[in-house]
């Protein structure tokens, strides 16, 4: 262990970027800080492996695994993709075994309710950053790990994580990633009907007619749940091909009153699109 900290700001200047990423092993909370800034500074993708080994690091404070997962967004590395799904489900253990010692715990200072949400409050700052890494990165596995996150998502701050989630996904979108389609028309058939929903909804953000198809087969079936078909009807609405008005037509006499509804307003969207028929004169 060297007698004196390094120098950062030297480092920095001669993009030595194996010694700040050296740096970031120091025991010094500071000086890890100032060597992710001057990381991300220089836009150093060759320090993604030493700040992947951070990133999982058991011993590592939460704010430093914030610190790096704001730059692994930043840098968009597609190779620290695993590393921050592992890096979040560890963050899922270490809450809940935390917030069982918490209640477990007779010293006053860990008031019902109060320490709990702190625990809470701290890890889903660093799931919200991993998320929002993952749809910076985008692509298709970037995607497939953002709905792998959303689906095992629990705990007492759930619903702000899981928003922070379906955000990163919409980046990621964003990228239009030329697989994306085919990976949220594969969500349709997941397991959770969470999943299957806000994959139909993304389905119409992304706008593909290639998934309608997919997407009419939900909003047909009558063995999903209501909030799925929904989604799916309004994204037929969305992508506006008038293929899908037969099978809207069809949906808007069923009798659920709601998504009959639905579908009259779906159809009736895509063909207000309808290019209208040029003038005679």
């Amino acid at each position: 262990m060297p007698l004196f900290k390094p120098s950062i700001a030297a480092l920095k200047q001669k993009r030595d970027v194996a010694g700040l990423a050296g740096a970031l092993k120091s025991k010094d909370r500071q000086t890890r800080r100032d060597a992710l800034k001057a990381l991300a500074d220089l836009e150093a993708r060759a320090a993604v492996p030493a700040l992947i080994e951070l990133l999982l690091v058991e011993d590592g404070d939460l704010q430093t695994k914030v610190d790096v997962a704001e730059l692994l967004r930043k840098l968009a590395d597609g190779s620290a993709v695993p590393a921050l799904l592992k890096a979040n489900a560890v963050s899922q253990e270490r809450e809940r075994a935390r917030i069982k010692a918490a209640i477990a715990s007779s010293d006053h200072r860990y008031r019902d309710g109060l320490y709990v949400n702190l625990i809470s409050a701290e890890e889903t700052t660093l799931r919200s950053s991993i998320a929002a890494a993952l749809g910076e990165i985008g692509g298709c596995e970037g995607l497939r790990a953002l709905f792998e996150q959303l689906a095992s998502e629990t705990g007492p701050m759930e619903r702000n994580t899981k928003d922070a989630i379906k955000m990163a996904i919409v980046n990621a979108l964003g990228k239009n990633d030329p697989g994306a389609t085919q990976v949220m028309c594969d969500l349709l058939k997941h397991e959770s009907p969470e999943i299957r929903g806000w994959a139909a909804h993304c389905l119409g953000e992304a706008g593909d007619p290639s998934s309608q198809a997919a997407l009419l087969r939900i909003a047909c079936d009558d063995q999903q749940p209501f909030s799925v078909r929904q989604y799916a009807i309004a994204s037929l609405g969305q992508i506006g091909d008038e293929r899908a008005i037969p099978d809207l037509e069809n949906l808007s006499v069923m009798p659920n009153r709601v998504l009959a509804r639905d579908a009259r307003q779906s159809a009736e969207l895509i063909r207000q699109r309808r290019p209208k028929s040029p003038a005679l004169w």
